[in-house]
């Protein structure tokens, strides 16, 4: 995914894999550097499901998104304030992964889960 050679699918597919498991904090650091000169925002938008992982400053993150001069990533950055700052949404969010019935909701909703803060 930090390969910027890699062919751009493998890179978004990677992140998005990447995302369902716990990074440690150099990584997300330097992803976080990576974020910034990414010039593809199929991969920003991947990127920014791990960078969410920096719990202490999501909110940056998110912010980030939401001002990003690329609309793809600032939809993305909508969908995350808004699931962050809705107590309401949050819940049905949280209800719809943990629902049980598919195994794979959870790991594609990932990043959701570093928003909730019972987690």
């Amino acid at each position: 995914m930090l390969d910027a050679a890699a062919d751009t699918y493998l890179r978004v597919q990677s992140a998005y894999l990447l995302s369902r498991i716990e990074l440690k904090p150099q990584l997300l650091s330097e992803i976080n550097k990576k974020f910034a000169k990414e010039p593809n925002p199929y991969i920003q938008v991947a990127m920014a499901g791990l960078l969410v992982q920096l719990r202490r400053n999501n909110s940056e993150i998110v912010q980030k998104l939401v001002f990003h001069p690329n609309e793809k990533v600032r939809e993305a950055g909508r969908l995350f304030r808004a699931v962050k700052n809705d107590p309401n949404l949050s819940r049905q969010q949280l209800s719809y992964i943990l629902s049980g019935n598919n195994h794979w909701i959870i790991c594609d909703n990932m990043p959701f889960l570093h928003f909730n803060e019972q987690f």
